[in-house]
């Protein structure tokens, strides 16, 4: 198999995840077939690991997006703790007050951040209290998201 169509397969996926394999090979010049096993393969690889939509969740009713930077009151754990898994129960935590959009791992002063979506200020405003109220929190910082480009 070509390298470059791999990734030209995987790069159309990542786009437009409902396009056909005929229509991805037309647009490639390959048969078909070959796109149906490039897709098999990179599913198999765990490249292509989900399909989806890409959500507007501005004309859902969302227009208030944020970046979330959160800290934690035990930054410095002993030795031995399984800090990877003291983030995701803290992540799950924060999940279970909803509006979560993704979780994102940084280096840096945060511990977690994340991309919410809110329709309106005031909304966001609650989430702040009620994230606070998570014990193991000890400092947010929120940022408003004016635009988005790729």
């Amino acid at each position: 198999m070509h390298k470059g169509a791999k990734e030209a397969v995987a790069e159309i996926l990542e786009k437009d995840s409902s396009l056909t394999n005929r229509e991805i090979g037309a647009f490639l010049k390959l048969p078909t077939t070959t796109v149906h096993n490039i897709v098999a393969r990179l599913k198999k690889e765990g490249i292509v690991e989900k399909y989806g939509a890409k959500i507007n969740r501005t004309k859902l009713g969302y227009p208030i997006k944020a970046l979330v930077s959160v800290n934690l009151n035990n930054t410095n754990p002993r030795e031995g703790t399984n800090l990877k898994a003291i983030h995701r129960a803290i992540a799950e935590k924060i999940r279970k007050l909803g509006k979560i959009e993704c979780f994102i791992s940084v280096t840096g002063e945060a511990d977690i951040v994340f991309k919410a979506n809110f329709k309106s200020t005031s909304e966001l405003n609650e989430f702040i209290i009620g994230l606070r109220r998570i014990g193991s929190i000890s400092r947010t910082v929120t940022s408003l998201v004016l635009d988005e480009f790729e």
